[in-house]
């Protein structure tokens, strides 16, 4: 056989390979990327403000609490159970 045959089907069997294997090639690469990244620095408390304290209201009188989730461009399948 001529070289350039065998470097072809050496070339085809690596592509075929890679082809195969794809998944743990992609999350062998952001694994790799993931631990090169910086260290993540240390928590920190958070203080957070318990709001008007000194005039609670009667519940009655107090407005409702709304929440409107607003959702624009989704198609039928890009909110499913699964991803």
């Amino acid at each position: 056989m001529s070289w350039k045959i065998k470097i072809l089907i050496s070339f085809a069997l690596v592509l075929g390979a890679s082809w195969i294997f794809r998944a743990e090639i992609a999350l062998f690469g952001i694994n790799r990327m993931m631990a090169m990244q910086q260290e993540i620095g240390p928590p920190q408390d958070v203080t957070w403000s318990t709001g008007n304290a000194d005039a609670p209201q009667n519940p009655e009188k107090r407005p409702p609490n709304i929440v409107l989730i607003l959702a624009d461009d989704l198609g039928w399948s890009d909110i499913s159970m699964n991803g």
